[in-house]
């Protein structure tokens, strides 16, 4: 949605060329109806059609909305060889916010308070004096205005939103081990709130802003300010803690200024936090230190690639089971940890749907097979994954194999003794004798040689599992272009190499659609909400694909935005005098033409 209140489906593309990933808007299509999996497939493939690739998409990135994933299975019944749940790949960024929303959900102060306002007498004083203040925290009134555009981005998807809360709410239901007690739960809860109301008043107030910027200097810190909470922004919580963590020092002090604690003012003094509430949030931080930087690494249309999913998810998994297993650690931080556990654990298991994954980790150099074994996979996975790229090879990308005629020597071509490793047939004399034993030497290197060409003929993507894998290959695009271009075009290794390209170049993460619209929310500004949607589409679209060299033809894209040549001036007669109003009373100057402007 946008200001000029119109719905449009943002769809970008993504390809290897010339040892680089390239990637556009492709179109910005105007949306009229229900946003269906139907509907959402009738204009997609519309799309596809329009620009002839329909036969070119081998996978589709996208978030969890239920719409998308009936899109994929109606594009299977119109598009020949459209695979749709098999080469779907779940936008990565996503999957990492829903660990970090799980993670958090534990410290979600409405959840404590509506589950403690029905048996209250059962809670203990401390529970109670939390809810109170957590009451007291998120029912005062606002003291910022809302900047603009932060409505549409809390509107979101509904589709994924409602998916993502029905996800979270089941966790503590089908996981009731995982159940604290109220007063852990609030305590946690009451310290992160206090610390993201804390960061909006000052960063509200222009008064406290300049009184901590003038603490941070005295102090020698490196920031002056916190950063502002958005709860649309992914993993925006772990860097308010983070530079929160930093000021520690200076924010006592802050809060405990008399003129901010006026009963009309901010009343920074509500948001001190205890020592065990900052050793709560150093835990906190530390458990979700590890999301933002994946959350950054993937946020780069170059680096946001599908080979990168599963090792990020092995990685987190052991980082959060450091977590679950320390004893000294927050109980409610532990369970937290838990809690991102298992959605993490969901969405590795969905990846065994794709045939995407598995391919383009053996197809990393780096990684292969040896990758799964290392990671202690079930032998039968690791078979299973080795048989998807075997097939994958021989149905799409494996040159025929057309034998008729060659091997073969030409009939008036006398067969070589040598390169059959027979002996010849002795001829006569000394010379005769010296030349016979020359082709037996011969012939016995030819076997080696035939061997060689042999290994050279043999089935690549073979060749390439039999080999161990390389770990200083860091990028396996790079390598893999060097590969094409080295090999003749009809080849083989050709083949295995652009097959590499292809599913090595597999966005991860939706982020290059995400920034389409928040490039479409600047081109329709509020005070531009009367653009139309094919000027919406032509200024997103072009706009994107100028940035490819030699996609648009520069000088008709000029001619196109040149103003049209302005019409002739049409002349009347020159104004003579009359007996007419004089130049006094308001008539025309003599001798001068009037004009008629169209």
């Amino acid at each position: 949605t946008s200001p000029n209140v119109m719905s449009f489906l943002g769809i970008t593309v993504h390809w290897h060329w010339d040892g680089e990933i390239r990637h556009v808007i492709l179109d910005f299509v105007r949306l009229t109806s229900a946003h269906t999996g139907a509907y959402l497939t009738e204009k997609l493939v519309e799309c596809l059609k329009e620009y002839g690739i329909k036969e070119k998409v081998l996978a589709v990135t996208c978030d969890n909305a239920e719409s998308n994933a009936v899109m994929l299975r109606e594009m299977m019944k119109i598009l020949p060889g459209f695979r749709g749940p098999q080469v779907r790949v779940r936008c990565f960024g996503h999957v990492l916010n829903l660990a970090v929303n799980a993670i958090l959900s534990q410290f979600d102060c409405k959840k404590l308070a509506s589950k403690t306002s029905d048996d209250s007498d059962n809670d203990s004083k401390a529970v109670m004096e939390a809810v109170r203040l957590l009451r007291d925290l998120d029912n005062e009134e606002p003291d910022e205005a809302p900047e603009p555009g932060d409505d549409d981005d809390e509107q979101g998807d509904k589709s994924r939103e409602a998916a993502d809360t029905a996800l979270l709410d089941r966790l503590d239901d089908e996981n009731p081990e995982l159940v604290l007690t109220r007063e852990e739960i609030g305590a946690g809860q009451l310290a992160l709130e206090k610390i993201l109301k804390l960061s909006k008043k000052v960063w509200n107030s222009p008064t406290v802003c300049a009184e901590l910027a003038e603490l941070a200097v005295a102090a020698g810190l490196d920031y002056e300010v916190l950063i502002r909470p958005v709860r649309t922004q992914w993993n925006t919580i772990t860097e308010v803690i983070e530079r929160a963590l930093e000021m520690r020092d200076v924010l006592g002090g802050l809060c405990d200024k008399v003129q901010f604690n006026r009963q009309d003012g901010v009343r920074l003094h509500r948001f001190m936090l205890t020592k065990k509430e900052w050793v709560l949030l150093e835990q906190l931080h530390r458990l979700l230190g590890p999301f933002l930087f994946a959350t950054n690494q993937i946020s780069s249309s170059s680096r946001a690639l599908v080979h990168k999913v599963i090792p990020y998810i092995d990685i987190l998994t052991r980082h959060l089971d450091d977590f679950i297993d320390d004893d000294d650690l927050v109980p409610l931080v532990c369970a937290a940890a838990e809690h991102g556990r298992l959605v993490l654990n969901k969405y590795y298991t969905r990846t065994d749907e794709s045939l995407i994954y598995r391919i383009a980790m053996i197809l990393h150099p780096a990684y292969k097979a040896q990758y799964f074994c290392d990671q202690q996979w079930e032998e039968e996975w690791i078979e299973e994954a080795k048989m998807l790229i075997r097939e994958e090879w021989e149905e799409n990308y494996k040159p025929g194999h057309d034998t008729e005629g060659k091997g073969k020597a030409p009939e008036d071509t006398p067969p070589n003794d040598a390169a059959s490793g027979k002996a010849p047939k002795p001829g006569k004399g000394h010379h005769s004798a010296q030349a016979a034993n020359n082709i037996v030497t011969q012939a016995m290197f030819a076997l080696v040689s035939k061997s060689t060409k042999r290994m050279s003929a043999a089935d690549p993507l073979e060749a390439y599992l039999e080999t161990p894998p390389v770990p200083s290959i860091e990028d396996p695009l790079y390598h893999w272009n060097l590969v094409l271009q080295s090999c003749k075009d009809d080849s083989p290794d050709a083949a295995l190499a652009q097959m590499a390209l292809d599913f090595l170049s597999v966005p991860a993460a939706s982020t290059d659609a995400e920034r389409a619209f928040s490039c479409g929310h600047l081109t329709v500004l509020w005070l531009r909400h009367s653009l139309g949607e094919d000027s919406v589409r032509a200024g997103m679209v072009v706009g994107s694909w100028v940035r490819i060299p030699d996609l648009l033809d520069e000088e008709s894209l000029a001619k196109s935005m040149k103003p049209p040549a302005p019409r002739p001036v049409k002349k009347c007669a020159t104004a003579k005098e009359t007996s007419g109003p004089s130049r006094a009373q308001g008539g025309p100057k003599e001798g001068v033409e009037i004009v008629v402007v169209d």
